[in-house]
């Protein structure tokens, strides 16, 4: 039996060395291609809770509320989801301000996308569950605020719980109800954070998921995700790009 040369041999590993670093990238997008398809399943998931929610609730998205409106506590939206995603919280569970990881097998479910990745903390504290989907905000500041036109506004001194009815807005499948940002403070069970405008959006591309704003998940109000770039969710009907601080006319205005 003839034998290989070491030179033969290694002129075999050198082969396989290149096509190799030719599969790399390849399997590297596919990984990515992966989480994102979890990602938008996730939305997805959370989309269906949506309806479920609203339902129960004369057709509302779930609120987000603190704790400095007279009998309300620190809850987010997705704690109001514990009814339908299998969680059951409990009232005390909903008020603590946020939820523990090490309660839930540290598993944020649905909750978070597998590219989010960064670290959490209430305060100092660690032990929080990373809440990727941030809802589209809604302020009124005494008459509507045209940088924030959303789905959901946190409660605080002066400001009612709001939160919009499905047939209320007029071009669902154009209507954004969740982005993805990721967030030290933002995380599962804690108001603030439950809620993003498109000005911190823009403001802070480097917390933005897979290819940043130009091309990450949303979920619109008519319950298809889709992958697009932040500059189409702020183009208006006429063509033209609008200002982050006013938002009219544009994917984020539920209004």
């Amino acid at each position: 039996m003839k034998k290989f040369s070491l030179i033969e041999l290694l002129v075999v590993v050198a082969i396989i060395g290149i096509l190799s670093s030719f599969l790399l990238p390849s399997l590297a997008q596919s990984r990515d291609k992966a989480k994102q398809a979890v990602c938008k399943n996730n939305m997805k998931q959370i989309a269906i809770l949506f309806a479920l929610n609203a339902d129960d609730n004369e057709g509302r998205f779930p609120e987000s509320t603190s704790h400095q409106w007279p009998g309300y506590g620190p809850v987010s939206w997705d704690d109001n989801l514990s009814a339908y995603d299998g969680r059951d919280l409990s009232t005390t569970q909903k008020n603590a301000g946020k939820l523990n990881g090490s309660d839930f097998n540290n598993d944020a479910g649905i909750y978070q996308c597998p590219t989010d990745d960064i670290e959490r903390l209430f305060g100092t504290d660690p032990d929080c569950l990373p809440l990727t989907y941030s809802a589209s905000a809604f302020f009124d500041n005494n008459g509507i605020d045209n940088k924030s036109r959303g789905i959901i506004g946190v409660t605080w001194v002066g400001r009612m719980p709001y939160a919009i009815k499905l047939n209320e807005i007029s071009d669902p499948s154009n209507t954004i109800s969740l982005a993805e940002i990721m967030r030290t403070g933002q995380m599962v069970g804690r108001y603030w954070g439950s809620g993003v405008n498109a000005d911190t959006i823009n403001s802070t591309p480097e917390l933005i998921p897979h290819d940043g704003l130009t091309g990450s998940n949303y979920l619109y109000t008519d319950g298809h995700v889709a992958k697009t770039s932040f500059y189409k969710t702020i183009s208006k009907s006429d063509g033209s790009l609008a200002s982050t601080s006013n938002i009219t006319d544009t994917q984020w205005d539920a209004q």
